[in-house]
């Protein structure tokens, strides 16, 4: 008996490890999911700066919430908020985000959050803790134009600039809250707020720092388990 129970549970893991085969797409396959969007702004050597990541594409692998897996080329142009791939030597932009669970690339897992209240919030977040409350990387490039002298500042031409990182936190599905310093606790853990405020004055959190950040969140969700 017990060993044809631990035979089913073996079947059981096998059969869920097999439900998302990660494979590399044929033309039907590419077409049907990925809904190609040629890009042809990729020339950006007369811009200072990068709307990159990363210019050069990483081997990467694309979740599909219908459990497909698709091993692909990607960047991650930050400027224009999305992913680039490549494709039989064509460079194409995922124009359905909506479709993909998550993208993981180079160690870092990428999730599309799309709000149904404020569009401010859309677009592509690195996942960086996960339970009831999620911590999202929020990365921006903005685009500044040539500016000329004035004889004291030196001119200066067209550059992508990029802003400092940002740090949201999702709490069982509202909205993303920005975590910026210790008020953010009280306005983001609301039903625990003084172990929280407590935890970030014991460990000395520093709202500049990912892993304190990491840590912060890891604490709220250790907390829910308990």
């Amino acid at each position: 008996m017990k060993t044809k129970f631990i035979f089913f549970i073996v079947l059981l893991i096998s059969i869920k490890s097999n439900a998302q085969v990660i494979i590399i797409p044929d033309d039907y396959q590419f077409s049907q999911l990925m809904r190609p969007n040629l890009v042809t702004n990729t020339n950006y050597e007369d811009i200072a700066g990068s709307p990159y990541l990363d210019k050069n594409f990483t081997e990467s692998i694309l979740y599909f919430k219908n459990d497909s897996a698709f091993k692909l080329p990607l960047r991650y142009n930050i400027f224009d908020q999305r992913f680039e791939y490549q494709h039989k030597g064509q460079v194409y932009s995922i124009d359905n985000p909506a479709d993909i669970k998550r993208l993981e690339m180079d160690n870092r897992i990428f999730i599309y959050y799309n709000s149904k209240h404020n569009y401010e919030y859309n677009g592509y977040y690195q996942l960086l803790a996960e339970g009831k409350a999620i911590l999202l990387l929020k990365r921006e490039v903005v685009y500044r134009e040539a500016e000329k002298s004035n004889g004291i500042v030196e001119p200066k031409p067209d550059r992508f600039l990029h802003n400092p990182d940002k740090y949201y936190v999702v709490v069982a599905s509202h909205e993303p809250k920005l975590l910026k310093n210790r008020k953010s606790i009280a306005q983001i853990f609301e039903d625990n707020v003084k172990k929280m405020e407590t935890f970030a004055k014991k460990e000395k959190i520093s709202f500049k720092k990912q892993a304190d950040l990491i840590g912060l969140v890891n604490y709220y969700n250790r907390l829910q388990t308990n």
